[in-house]
């Protein structure tokens, strides 16, 4: 049983303004994405949870809607963050899972069953290295009775999750995890969609690097003069931490005003 405390209402709702075509959402009182909140896990071994159970857990937290047309649903799923007094990130074992920080309160909705999910993650770690682990729970928030939910992990680096190494700043390999998703805007850390090979996937997605690096500089050689040797597509995604010294020479030059026309034209006749 999952019992959340909130101040306010959570935030991430979504809705439309007359003046404004594209989805906006709801913040919090102070403007924020996500709204400060307690959680206590109740996780009785050999009887049934009741509300007034000693809890497994107790934590605070940082909740706001997750989701896509979900958010829509009358039953909200939350993108759960749990943190310390300061609002730190702080990994927690829950419901027997890895310790994280990151989790899922995915509540099944179109799905009458509510195991849909549960089951596709169970199958899927049976026949995968990695599958989110998932629990069924009972959600009460402010008191309010929410229903079925399953308590799931997320996609992220960590020990009985997404097993690469963290980045060794004295090599030059590491492994990502990469994202795509739609959103209202982008994350500094997004990759573009400028080819129609990579558009077709979706036509408002991106592409986000969600690990590792504080920072990323990302760079396409083009051409014998600028340094590519097997005239293919690829790209370099070079991790950058705060204080890393690497440094990548840059010198710009200028354009005039019409050769920045000229560019334009041909930009627009590339996406028409």
């Amino acid at each position: 049983m999952v019992k959340i405390e909130t101040s306010e209402e959570i935030p991430g709702v979504p809705y439309y303004e007359e003046e404004y075509s594209h989805r906006k959402y709801t913040t919090t009182s102070e403007g924020e994405s996500e709204l400060a909140a307690t959680m206590q896990i109740i996780d009785n071994l050999d009887t049934y949870n009741t509300v007034n159970d000693k809890p497994a857990v107790s934590t605070r937290i940082r909740i706001r809607v997750r989701g896509n047309t979900s958010r829509w649903f009358d039953k909200k799923s939350y993108a759960v963050t749990t943190v310390d007094g300061d609002g730190t990130e702080q990994d927690r074992r829950i419901m027997g899972m890895e310790a994280a920080h990151d989790w899922v309160l995915h509540g099944p909705f179109l799905d009458k069953t509510l195991m849909r999910n549960y089951m596709a993650m169970n199958f899927s770690g049976e026949l995968m290295d990695f599958a989110p682990d998932v629990r069924f729970c009972e959600v009460i928030l402010n008191g309010a009775y929410q229903g079925v939910y399953v308590m799931m992990e997320t996609i992220s680096r960590g020990k009985g999750r997404v097993d690469i190494a963290r980045p060794n700043l004295t090599k030059n390999v590491t492994g990502y995890i990469v994202e795509i998703d739609n959103a209202t805007s982008l994350p500094v850390s997004a990759l573009n969609n400028f080819t129609k090979y990579v558009s077709v996937l979706r036509k408002d997605s991106f592409f986000d690097l969600v690990y590792p690096g504080d920072g990323f500089n990302i760079v396409q050689n083009n051409g014998e003069c600028a340094g590519q040797t097997v005239f293919h597509f690829h790209m370099h995604l070079i991790p950058r931490y705060k204080g890393d010294q690497v440094g990548i020479t840059w010198h710009p030059g200028e354009l005039s005003d019409a050769d920045k026309e000229e560019i334009l034209l041909k930009v627009k006749e590339q996406l028409s």
